[in-house]
């Protein structure tokens, strides 16, 4: 019996295998350098709403008080809070800040291919809210225009706000 073909043949799998291997390693470290890029433009966002939460201890409007028209319904309002998760699908690798009242909200980085068309940061509210304008039909292509946007939206659904721990 003859084994060179045989080892030619496993030899093969071996070298593909090793290609593999080394593509897989290639992109999970080109996907955390993109990652980490998109997390450093979201930090100032995401001190930005820090403070909502931690020195103002907004309350807002819940989500589910708002219909297609007009608020409706006496819905208990909430704490505005913020969270962190992978960013949907149309905005690629990275994690995304998300709230869900008073508005569900993700605000995410574009992929670097995209940023001319979609702008450096993307707000979006996906549920009805009288103020959603504010975010979605912005193109925002610094800190300040997405901050200024996210402040207005905001303050649109203030219910309580404790105003004597702002820092000046």
């Amino acid at each position: 019996m003859n084994f060179d073909k045989e080892d030619d043949a496993f030899e093969f799998f071996l070298s593909k295998a090793k290609e593999k291997e080394k593509y897989i390693e290639t992109d999970k470290e080109i996907s955390k350098k993109i990652k980490e890029e998109k997390s450093l433009i979201l930090h100032p966002i995401r001190l930005f709403l820090r403070r909502f939460t931690d020195d103002l201890k907004l309350v807002v409007e819940a989500t589910e008080s708002y219909d297609t028209k007009r608020k409706i319904k006496h819905v208990e309002p909430v704490f505005f809070s913020v969270y962190e998760d992978d960013s949907s699908a149309s905005y690629g690798i990275g994690d995304s800040l998300y709230f869900d009242n008073p508005g569900s909200v993700e605000i995410a980085v574009p992929d670097q291919r995209d940023r001319d068309d979609k702008g450096l940061i993307v707000i979006r509210c996906s549920t009805y809210h009288p103020n959603a304008d504010i975010l979605n039909s912005a193109k925002f292509m610094d800190h300040k225009s997405a901050c200024m946007a996210l402040s207005r939206f905001l303050a649109s659904s203030i219910h309580n706000v404790d105003l004597s721990q702002v820092k000046k």
